[in-house]
């Protein structure tokens, strides 16, 4: 079974600052919901993740392991994200028109190409 997305979030965090402090501030959460995150999800893969020494954080080879996998994945859903956003800002994707041939041949190229400078994420 797949572990919670949502630990996977507190853990890329933790381990991308090397802070559950730093983590924390940066998901608006309490450090002790970060450190129960992060105990939760060493319990769902059975192995630690971080070794605590005083107030430092050391990622394991396990906790580099996962982040090595999940941290294509994290940016790709940050940069999707703000590409969902888009289309409150600019249309996007593939525009499709129905018109005669001739309205084709002789007007739509004049349009479109206005159009094409306007909103280049139309396709």
């Amino acid at each position: 079974m797949l572990p919670d997305l949502n630990r996977l979030q507190v853990f890329y965090h933790v381990y991308h600052l090397n802070s559950i402090n730093a983590a924390a501030r940066a998901l608006h959460l309490t450090q002790p919901a970060i450190s129960q995150q992060i105990k939760k999800l060493e319990l769902e893969l059975q192995t630690p993740l971080f070794t605590r020494m005083h107030k430092k954080i050391i990622p394991t080879s396990a906790a580099e392991r996962l982040f090595s996998i999940i941290r294509p994945f994290m940016q790709d859903i940050a940069d999707n994200i703000k590409y969902i956003a888009k289309p409150l800002n600019k249309p996007f994707g593939p525009l499709s028109i129905g018109a005669p041939i001739e309205f084709g041949k002789q007007v739509l190229p004049k349009i479109c190409q206005g159009f094409r400078q306007k909103y280049r994420d139309v396709t």
